[in-house]
């Protein structure tokens, strides 16, 4: 009889080879599914057979899932409805956006412990739009190329979120004519944002308090830095960049500072005199609006993070503003100011920016002498727009 060992053995190997071709795509795609989860209207929560009835007290549970979606995708969409639902304990990768929430019923939403990483430039991690009351707690957000957008939402809870490696943590703005309120951004980590680890622009009535940033910090747009009827509402207490904390000074007076700051906000400031500063890889590391009298001593700008679009002062409406022994390392600029007069900038180092070591727009008065500048050819020492001042006695190096 001939030997059926060989032929056994082939049998094994084709229906072993055919099990994996079929079980490891099924396996794969129970692990990270290949299409994301869309929902348009209330009746969806339920052919997804989601548990809970969608009830304050026994909201629809999207839990426990793990999507992987491709460029275009997004992890979880949800729009037009009003049933209560929690997004929890759920692994989101890759695609344009993790989550993604439109035109939803006030308070219904909640994202709890969940991990999104890996989305690309389109959308972000999060994409929030016209969903007041939502509430964002104990997430982690990793190596996001893009945004983590939250965009004309009132009542917002933002809170123990750990943001890492992302191009910006996490951004609130308003873009359809209304202004954001009533926003909490409480005991968050931001680590190495490559922009900004928090942004805000059009948007009142903002608590911002024990936060942590780490190579990242808060970045404010025009929209708030110009106006008084935006950031007259802020309360911003006990954050820190590494061990310094995050002032922030409105209608201060008459005060000499010494305390090293990881960040400064001033706003209707008047006589305030900054000594021995050291500012570390900041969006901004000082915002100045509407200040007279402000003194920089014996201080250090470095941006040499090796990131881009940092500045290491903001200057707006300022008058009466002296730099003396300040040193600017990398950046884009050193220092922007503009609508202000009567800047003194002398003694001071500038080393490496990458388009401008000081930009001017619609300032006049003061002086930028006895300074030392060295840059490569392809910088600006000085770019001024309508404005007139004293330029001399400089120490130029190019390369």
């Amino acid at each position: 009889m001939r030997n059926s060992k060989p032929l056994k053995r082939y049998i094994f190997i084709a229906l072993t080879t055919i099990a994996l071709l079929v079980l490891v795509p099924i396996f794969i795609y129970f692990k990270f599914p290949i299409y994301g989860i869309e929902i348009t209207n209330d009746n969806d929560f339920k052919r997804y057979n989601f548990p809970g009835d969608g009830t304050e007290s026994n909201p629809y549970k999207i839990e426990n899932k793990k999507i992987k979606v491709s460029e275009f995708e997004v992890s979880i969409s949800i729009y037009h409805t009003t049933k209560y639902f929690v997004i929890q304990d759920c692994l989101l990768e890759g695609g344009a956006s993790g989550i993604e929430i439109d035109y939803i019923k006030a308070g219904t939403a909640k994202i709890v412990n969940c991990t999104i990483k890996n989305t690309n430039m389109y959308w972000g991690a999060l994409f929030i739009k016209e969903t007041d009351g939502i509430v964002i707690v104990n997430n982690s957000l990793i190596s996001n190329q893009a945004i983590g957008r939250i965009e004309s939402c009132n009542s917002l809870v933002f809170s123990n979120n750990y943001m890492l490696n992302n191009f910006v943590g996490l951004a609130v703005n308003a873009n359809y004519g209304e202004d954001c309120r009533d926003v909490r951004i409480e005991d968050n980590v931001f680590i190495r944002s490559s922009w900004v680890g928090l942004y805000l622009d059009k948007t009142k009535e903002v608590t911002i308090s024990s936060n942590q940033f780490h190579n990242s910090s808060i970045g404010f747009g025009t929209g708030i830095i110009q106006n008084s009827d935006f950031h007259d509402t802020y309360v911003i207490e006990d954050n820190y960049i590494d061990d310094k904390p995050i002032g922030f000074f409105t209608a201060q007076e008459n005060l000499i500072l010494s305390e090293q700051y990881g960040q400064l906000f001033l706003f209707d400031c008047n006589n305030l005199t900054f000594v021995n500063q050291n500012f570390k890889n900041v969006y901004r590391a000082i915002y100045a609006y509407n200040c007279a009298n402000l003194t920089i001593l014996d201080s250090l700008f470095d941006a040499s993070y090796p990131e881009y679009d940092r500045y290491g002062l903001y200057l707006y409406k300022c008058d009466s503003v002296i730099l003396n022994n300040v040193t600017f390392i990398e950046g884009e600029y050193s220092f922007y100011y503009t609508d202000s007069r009567d800047i003194n900038v002398q003694y001071c180092y500038f080393y490496n920016q990458t388009k401008y070591c000081i930009y001017l727009h619609d300032s006049v008065g003061g002086k930028i002498v006895d300074n030392y500048f060295m840059y490569n050819s392809s910088t600006m020492m000085i770019h001024g727009i309508n404005c007139f001042l004293t330029v001399e006695n400089n120490t130029i190096v190019t390369y």
